[in-house]
């Protein structure tokens, strides 16, 4: 069974809360992908993306990004051999100087998350994958 990689992610971002593990889970590395719903009228919706447990990985990831956008078209981002050893942020500035998009934006925010949004048009979902 693989634990709730959720439950590891708030428990790093929440002060004092205490992950709820299943028992005889283990840890696996894995992207996690949420939309990022702003409250003020000014701001965007867009999507965050976090990669976490990448430690549990030995060498190399390769991660493939499905973004879904309004009108039914999809754009793939595609970055292989990613080093899974270097700093976490230096690993998000290597998947985005692997990835080419063009119809959406892929930018580094704080060192600790990545965001995609749509240049043109709206995403509807995004699928990530890590291998």
């Amino acid at each position: 069974m693989v634990a709730n990689n959720y439950e590891l992610l708030r428990s790093q971002v929440e002060p004092g809360y205490t992950p709820k593990y299943a028992s005889g889970a283990y840890l696996k590395s894995e992207v996690v992908v949420q939309k990022n719903v702003v409250v003020r009228p000014e701001d965007d919706t867009d999507w965050r993306m976090w990669f976490v447990n990448l430690e549990e990985s030995s060498g190399s990831v390769n991660v493939t990004v499905d973004v879904t956008l309004e009108g039914g078209s999809t754009e793939t981002l595609t970055a292989t051999g990613l080093d899974t050893s270097v700093d976490y942020s230096d690993f998000l500035s290597n998947f985005i100087a692997a990835v080419i998009p063009s119809s959406i934006t892929v930018e580094k925010r704080c060192d600790s998350c990545i965001v995609i949004d749509g240049i043109d048009k709206e995403i509807l979902n995004i699928s990530a994958i890590l291998s």
